[in-house]
């Protein structure tokens, strides 16, 4: 059996792949590849949609940020976000799968995901008192 190709592009910020590999993502797109890019960062310290520098006066990190995360959305992209904060990347998902050591250990839509599930699928513990 063979397995379906996937392209991932890494990029450090949101909207890189605009300007670099997005040609490249959209035309293998087209051919059937399964195209996935991960951002390391959310773009909070880029430009904002007015073209507000980062340390003007107006510059808002989270505004930048959620507008980072709306465009990759809009362009339907695939999102792999590295981020400590779970409740940050659960709002840039519509779903939500955890990996460990290659192993999908939960999938459901992100409304359907609590805290203590990723917990619980990551770790096997359930968290005293309900807490995570």
């Amino acid at each position: 059996m063979t397995q379906p190709l996937t392209l991932m592009a890494v990029h450090a910020h949101p909207d890189d792949e605009a300007s670099s590999t997005g040609g490249v993502l959209a035309k293998y797109s087209d051919e059937g590849v399964r195209t996935i890019v991960v951002t390391c960062t959310n773009g909070e310290f880029g430009d904002g949609p007015s073209g507000i520098k980062p340390g003007d006066d107006g510059h808002d990190t989270a505004d930048v940020a959620q507008t980072r995360l709306a465009e990759l959305r809009e362009a339907g992209a695939t999102l792999l976000i590295v981020e400590q904060d779970l409740r940050r990347a659960m709002a840039a998902c519509d779903d939500l799968v955890c990996l460990l050591e290659g192993r999908v250990v939960l999938a459901a839509p992100v409304p359907a995901v609590t805290r203590e599930q990723v917990v619980a699928a990551y770790f096997g513990l359930r968290s005293r008192e309900g807490r995570t």
